[in-house]
This record gives structure tokens, sequence and C-alpha cells, in this order.
């Protein structure tokens, strides 16, 4: 079942025409970059996933913003038989990192996590007169959505940045809930904030 899922989430992103390809800059511009995937990421649970990464050559000061785009999918399936509760739920968050270290949307969330989508799918049946009566379905959901995180003074030198995403499960046994990524970019930008610009 688990991989007949993946496989129905893969099919229905491809479904869009997205090419099996993934980019990254090798070179190393000053103060900005872009870079972009379209290849699908099937992302398992509790797994931080790096789904796009690129270099960048910051001088001194410089503030950056990052903007992040991407295409997320939701599988559920749930399953209940006879007189039941059952669930399956999930949600896919996403940060930036610059050399390893999480970029801050502000000082009250320093991981810098935030969620591009989730599903959640709960069923309870009642009345039922026969123990062994089942419902099964499956649920798939896909939406484009984007964040902008800002880093005050990068520093002087060349820069590693990597886009993750993390899938968080929560389900009743046997049920799942999947993810998929596909098209997804970061654009990297110079900008000035003010002399006494904080991330609060």
């Amino acid at each position: 079942m688990q991989k007949t899922l993946l496989a129905i989430i893969a099919a229905s992103i491809a479904a869009i025409g997205l090419s099996a390809n993934f980019a990254g800059a090798n070179h190393q511009p000053a103060d900005k970059a872009q870079t972009a995937g379209s290849d699908i990421l099937v992302t398992a649970p509790a797994v931080e996933t790096p789904i796009l990464t690129t270099t960048m050559r910051s001088s001194t000061p410089s503030d950056v913003t990052f903007a992040v785009t991407l295409e997320c999918s939701i599988a559920t399936s749930v399953k209940t038989t006879g007189n039941d509760d059952q669930s399956a739920s999930g949600v896919v968050d996403v940060w930036v990192e610059v050399d390893g270290t999480p970029v801050p949307v502000d000082s009250s969330d320093p991981d810098g996590r935030v969620t591009f989508c989730n599903e959640a799918h709960r069923r309870v049946t009642t009345l039922f007169d026969d123990e062994d009566a089942t419902i099964e379905t499956f649920h798939t959901s896909k939406q484009a959505n984007g964040f902008n995180w800002s880093k005050l003074n990068m520093g002087n030198g060349v820069h590693t940045i990597v886009v993750k995403a993390l899938l968080t499960e929560t389900a009743t046994n046997p049920n799942t809930a999947d993810a998929a990524i596909g098209n997804r970019t970061l654009t990297i930008n110079p900008t000035h904030m003010a002399n006494d610009e904080t991330n609060d």
C-alpha cells in the first residue's frame, strides 16, 4: 500500500508536465542567486530533505532576502472497519539554512520553519451492525505557496544555501500520510535594512 500511494502521488504531479531534472548553481554570484528544481521529491516522515541548494558570494555588509516558492502535495489513506475511529494527517514545513544554520523568521521562531501545506483526514463510523463493514478512502491535495526569509549581515565570503523540507505524519495504524514536492524556486536578493533593524 505504501509503495502504491507513493507511486500515485508521483504520477499525479507528473501528469501536469514536470520534467525530471534538478537545477543548482555551480558558480558564486555576488550578493544574489537563483535556482530551481522540477523533479518530484517524495519526502519520508521525520526526514529533513534538501529540496534546493546553491552557493553565493556576499560582500560586507550585506543583508539578503530568500524567496522560496514550491508545489506541495499531501496524500492521506484512511481505513475504518465496523465501528471505528481512524485518522491520518500530514504537515510539510520548509526552511532555509545558510552554512548549516537555519534562517529565523524572527527571534521567537529561531528554527525558521514555515508550514507550506497540510492535510488532515479523520473518519468516525458508528451504528454498524456488520463488524466487518469496511470503508477505505484515499485523498490528495496539491497547492503552490511561497514565503520570504531575511538575514542581516551575511558576512563576506562564499556561502552554501540549502532549502529543506520536513513531513510530519500523524496517523493511526495502518493509515498513512505521504508528501511530494514538485516545481520549486529559490531567489536570493540583496537588500538594505535599517541600521537598527533586528529579526524581532
